[in-house]
C-alpha cells in the first residue's frame, strides 16, 4: 500500500499516519493531503510536529551520492586520460536501471482478465513524461509479447506520439499492432514526400521491417500491392530499396521469398521463371557462375519460346545487375553461353508487356541486343589492341545510345582503368577507346554518372602521374560531370586523388572548374577550391612569372567568395589564403 493508498481508504488517523511516514514532506500530493487533515480537524502545530520530526532526507542523499559518482567518474576518467564516460548521473537514469533490473512482466500478466485489476494507476503519469515513455519502450524490447507494455504503447499512440515510437526502431516490431500502425502511417506520406523526406521513410522502413520474416513479409506485401496502381513507382522504389537491404543482413533466402510478393496470376511460366531467377540471384550473391549460366540458361529457353512469361519477373534490379556481370566482367568465361545471356538482358530493358490486357512489343529487344554486342566488340578491342578508328567510333556511338549498354561498357572499364598493370603494359594505348566512349556515354546517359565518378577516380589512381596525357582526358570528363551536376561527387574524389598528384595535375583541374562555373559558389565547392589551391601550390606570383588571366581568374573567385557563408567556418590559414588572393597577384 502506497502512502496515497492509505490516505484514500480513511479518515483523520488514514492521514495522521500519512504524516508521520518518512519523508512525508516530499510527497507530490502533500499539500492536498494537508488541506483534507485540517478540514477534518487535525491542529496545524501537530502538522508541524509530524513533518519535522518524520523527515529523514532519502532524496537529498540519493543527490548527494549521484553528484559524488559523478565526481569520480571524473576523476578516474582523468586519471586514465579517457573521455568521461558518456552517463546520465541524474536521479531518474539510476531509477530506470533499477526498474528494468527489478521489471517482472508475470506480474502482471492478468491485469486484463475478468477480475484484473487493470492497468495500474502510475501508468497514466508515466507516460506523460518523455522519460516515462523511453522506460516503456527499452522494458518492451527486453520483455516482448507483455500485454501491460503493449496497451502502454497502444495509450502512447492514441497520445500523438507516433513520430516518438516511430524512432525507436525495430525493437517495437514484435507488437503487430504497433508495427502495422506506424507502417500504415509512414505508406501514407509516401505519395507526397519530397526526396529528402522519402529518403528518410525508407531509411525508416529498412530499419523497422527487417526485424523479423512476418514484418519484412507484410511490408513487402503492401508495398507490392501499392506499386500496382497507377503513379506507383515510389512503392515499388521502396520495395526494392528493402530487399535490397535485407538481403544484405539476411542472404540469398529473401530471394526465396520474393515469389510470395508476384502477382497471383496463372499466365504460363510465371512460376519457372520466378524459380529460374531466384536460383540465378542465389548464384550471383554467392559468385556461382556455374550456377550463374544454369539459371540463364533456364531464363532463355523460357523467354525465346513463342509465349514467354511476363517480362516484369526478370526486370529486377538485381537480375539486371547479374547479367550485365555476366556479360561484361573481366575474364568470364562465357563461350557459346554470351548470346542467351545478351538476348534475356536485352528482353529485360526493352520488351514492353502489356499482357494480359495488350500484348508484348519486342521491337526494340533486336537493337539493344545488337547495342550489347557492338559494346561487347569495343571493350575487348579497348582491351587487347587499342585501336580506335571509325569502326569503334561507330561502336561506341552505339553503346552510349542505350542505356543498358552503355552501363555494360562503364561495369567493364573500371577494373581495367584502375589498374595500375594496365597503364604499364601494352593497353596503355587503349586509353582513347575508353576516353572516348565515356565522352558520349556522359551528355547521353544521365543516370550513369554517378558510377562513371568512380570509374574516372579509380582510373587516375592507376595512371598516376606517369602519364600527365591521359590524366588530363580523364579530368576533362570530370569537369564535364562537375558541369552536369556531380559537384560534390566529383569534388569529393578530386580531393582524395590530390593528395598523391602531380601539384601541376591538380592546378589543370582546379583552373578547369573555375571555366565551367561561375559565381554564386556554394560553401562546398568553394571549400573545396581553396583546399586543392592551397595543396597544389597555387602561391604569391614570382617576378616575371605572373599571367593576368590567371591572375584575373583567382581574384574573381576570391571577391565570390567574400560572399560566401562557409559552414563551418574558414580556418585563420584558409581565410589568408583567401585575402592574399584578394589584395596581391599570384600564382
Amino acid at each position: 500500500m502506497t502512502k496515497q493508498d492509505g490516505v484514500a481508504d480513511g479518515g483523520l488517523n488514514a492521514l495522521e499516519f500519512f504524516l508521520r511516514q518518512p519523508d512525508a514532506i516530499m510527497e507530490a500530493n502533500i499539500l492536498d493531503v494537508l488541506r483534507r487533515y485540517v478540514a477534518d480537524g487535525g491542529q496545524p502545530p501537530t502538522v508541524v510536529e509530524y513533518l519535522s520530526e518524520n523527515y529523514v532526507g532519502y532524496a537529498q542523499m540519493a543527490s548527494l551520492v549521484v553528484s559524488w559518482t559523478r565526481m569520480l567518474d571524473e576523476v578516474q576518467a582523468a586519471a586514465e586520460d579517457r573521455p568521461q564516460a558518456e552517463f546520465e548521473h541524474d536521479e531518474a537514469s539510476f531509477l530506470r536501471e533499477l526498474v528494468k533490473q527489478k521489471f517482472e512482466p508475470d506480474k502482471f500478466a492478468g491485469v486484463f482478465t475478468r477480475g484484473g485489476s487493470g492497468p495500474p494507476r502510475w501508468l497514466d503519469g508515466l507516460l506523460q513524461d518523455r522519460a516515462g515513455r523511453q522506460l516503456v519502450y527499452e522494458l518492451s524490447a527486453a520483455h516482448r509479447g507483455c500485454l501491460l507494455l503493449n496497451y502502454a504503447i497502444q495509450k502512447v499512440l492514441r497520445a500523438g506520439h507516433e513520430g516518438e515510437v516511430a524512432g525507436v526502431g525495430a525493437s517495437l516490431a514484435s507488437y503487430f499492432g504497433v508495427f502495422h500502425r506506424l507502417l500504415a502511417n509512414r505508406l501514407r506520406e509516401v505519395p507526397g514526400a519530397a526526396a529528402p523526406r522519402l529518403s528518410t521513410l525508407a531509411a525508416e522502413l529498412q530499419e523497422t521491417c527487417c526485424g523479423g520474416e512476418h514484418t519484412y513479409a507484410h511490408a513487402q506485401q503492401m508495398l507490392t500491392a501499392l506499386g500496382r496502381h497507377p503513379h506507383g513507382a515510389r512503392f515499388r522504389r521502396l520495395a526494392q530499396e528493402l530487399e535490397a537491404h535485407a538481403t544484405a543482413s539476411a542472404g540469398p533466402v529473401v530471394w526465396q521469398m520474393a515469389r510470395w510478393f508476384s502477382p497471383q496470376d496463372h499466365r504460363r511460366g510465371r512460376a519457372e521463371a520466378a524459380a529460374a531467377v531466384c536460383d540465378l540471384l542465389t548464384a550471383a550473391a554467392a559468385a556461382d557462375r556455374s550456377g550463374l549460366r544454369s539459371g540463364v540458361g533456364r531464363l532463355h529457353a523460357l523467354y525465346m519460346d513463342a509465349e514467354p512469361p511476363p517480362v516484369d519477373v526478370i526486370r529486377h534490379p538485381k537480375v539486371i545487375e547479374a547479367l550485365l556481370y555476366g556479360v561484361f566482367a573481366r575474364g568470364s568465361p562465357l563461350g557459346a553461353d554470351k548470346d542467351a545471356y545478351v538476348a534475356v538482358l536485352a528482353m529485360a530493358a526493352a520488351a514492353v508487356d502489356d499482357r494480359p490486357a495488350g500484348w508484348l512489343d519486342t521491337a526494340d529487344v533486336e537493337p539493344t541486343a545488337a547495342a550489347l554486342r557492338q559494346a561487347l566488340s569495343l571493350a575487348h578491342s579497348a582491351s587487347t589492341n587499342g585501336n580506335y578508328g571509325p569502326r569503334e567510333q561507330a561502336r561506341a556511338e552505339a553503346a552510349a545510345a542505350c542505356p543498358v549498354a552503355a552501363a555494360g561498357l562503364v561495369r567493364c572499364m573500371r577494373p581495367e582503368l584502375g589498374g595500375a598493370m594496365f597503364w604499364r603494359g601494352h593497353h596503355g594505348s587503349g586509353v582513347p577507346a575508353y576516353v572516348r566512349a565515356l565522352a558520349l556515354i556522359i551528355p547521353a546517359q544521365p543516370l550513369l554518372h554517378a558510377q562513371i565518378v568512380g570509374v574516372l577516380a579509380d582510373a587516375l589512381r592507376g595512371v598516376g602521374n606517369a602519364r600527365p596525357d591521359a590524366a588530363r582526358a580523364l579530368l576533362g570528363l570530370a569537369l564535364a560531370l562537375l558541369t552536369a551536376g556531380q559537384t560534390g561527387a566529383v569534388l569529393a574524389a578530386a580531393e582524395r586523388w590530390a593528395r598523391g598528384a602531380d601539384p601541376s595535375l591538380v592546378r589543370h583541374f582546379v583552373f578547369g572548374a573555375l571555366d565551367v562555373a561561375a559565381p554564386p559558389y556554394s560553401p562546398e565547392f568553394a571549400a573545396s577550391l581553396i583546399r586543392l589551391m592551397q595543396g597544389s601550390g597555387v602561391r604569391r606570383s614570382r617576378s616575371g612569372v605572373r599571367d593576368s588571366k590567371v591572375i584575373a581568374r583567382l581574384e574573381d573567385f576570391a571577391a565570390a567568395c567574400a560572399q560566401v557563408r562557409f559552414k563551418p567556418p574558414l580556418s585563420t590559414r584558409e581565410a589568408a589564403f583567401l585575402q592574399e588572393l584578394q589584395t596581391e597577384r599570384m600564382f
